[in-house]
């Protein structure tokens, strides 16, 4: 067999294409984007988070995705029309890709003329008091021109809330249909939406409204609020209340856009072994139920926002950081690749993986895997 170990992390991302629940490339080799959030409040708000060596330490952790992210009040401060933002967005997307990074671009976060956001996700007033639809539309068309052919992943709009589900079909379609006209190629991603408040996200609109486009990816996100467990068995529970295993049953392919513990600095949220705990089942059950992947919010040192993952701006992990890397597998790990011989699945250390997934493996962890498998060296 070739030698195939080189493939997730010494070579420029190869070109990727959803098909059916899964992501992949050529040779039907399946794609997992594991990963970190990476927000303009980091990279360009402030500077400690921008230079090319974050995103090497991100590809040391054992990343093959990061999401990046545009606040929407710094689209409202007009950095779409900044040279200066737009070289560094730039930038951020060449290392990137220079390291073996997907890019996941979420190019709207509605938040509303600053960082904590009045209007928090709520599209009916978002997009009539602040923004625009056409505004919108013309974003995304900026963005598709500015990286044609890049492979870059479109993520459109982040936590929609009150959006009736049928102007959410006709507004995705059409944003969809626009970028394509400009790359034919282009992957997107559609976040669950919510025609009610928080409590109505989910992915029922694919049963309702379905968004019938092809090469796209569904994606949620999952905190320690949102659950009172930290087991498997509720974790899927949750997974269930919002749709995403129906997803998976019915040909969606579904990718966790973000995920974390709870929030810096709430009281009912500490760090403790608890959270430690949910972060772990999550990954867990994500990777046996056929998910493609999970980037944790976010890669910082300190904030307002969801427990930092680094304990400093040189790449050392904090203790979310840490368990963070136990879904993931650094580089410098003495490594071979795996990939199942027989159209069955596969397990390594406990994860169920189908056949033609390719997987670095650490070598100590060669005996914690189920056959048929056939190790590439």
């Amino acid at each position: 067999n070739r030698d195939l170990s080189c493939r997730f992390f010494e070579m420029a991302t190869p070109k990727i294409h959803v098909d059916g629940s899964r992501i992949g490339y050529a040779l039907g080799n399946i794609v997992l984007l594991k990963g970190v959030n990476s927000d303009s409040g980091q990279w360009w708000d402030g500077t400690s988070n921008y230079s090319e060596q974050q995103l090497i330490y991100m590809k040391n952790w054992g990343c093959t995705a990061v999401r990046i992210t545009i606040q929407g009040y710094s689209i409202e401060a007009g950095v779409m029309n900044n040279p200066r933002f737009l070289t560094r967005l730039d930038n951020m997307i060449a290392w990137a890709q220079k390291h073996g990074l997907y890019v996941i671009l979420d190019g709207v976060q509605l938040s509303g003329n600053h960082p904590l956001g009045f209007y928090r996700s709520r599209v009916d007033r978002y997009m009539t008091e602040v923004w625009s639809w056409t505004a919108w539309f013309n974003h995304w068309t900026q963005l598709a021109t500015r990286y044609v052919g890049r492979g870059i992943i479109y993520d459109l709009i982040n936590e929609p809330l009150y959006w009736p589900l049928d102007d959410h079909q006709t507004k995705m379609r059409q944003c969809i249909d626009n970028i394509r006209a400009i790359d034919p190629d282009a992957i997107i991603m559609i976040e669950e939406v919510s025609p009610v408040s928080w409590e109505g996200q989910g992915f029922g609109f694919e049963q309702t409204n379905p968004i019938n486009r092809s090469n796209i990816i569904y994606s949620l996100h999952v905190y320690g609020y949102h659950t009172s467990s930290n087991s498997d068995s509720s974790m899927r529970s949750l997974l269930t209340k919002h749709k995403a295993d129906w997803m998976l049953a019915n040909g969606r392919c579904v990718q966790f856009g973000e995920f974390g513990p709870g929030y810096n600095g709430d009281p009912n949220y500490p760090w403790n072994s608890w959270q430690a705990e949910f972060l772990r089942s999550f990954m867990r059950v994500a990777d046996q139920d056929g998910y493609s992947g999970y980037c944790a919010w976010r890669w910082v040192s300190g904030g307002w926002t969801c427990e930092k993952l680094l304990a400093d701006y040189n790449g050392h992990p904090s203790p979310y950081g840490t368990i963070l890397m136990e879904g993931l597998i650094p580089v410098d790990t003495d490594y071979v690749s795996l990939v199942s011989d027989l159209a069955m699945n596969f397990t390594v250390n406990g994860s169920q993986y189908p056949q033609g997934t390719i997987l670095q493996v650490p070598i100590g962890s060669l005996l914690n895997i189920s056959v048929p498998a056939v190790v590439l060296t």
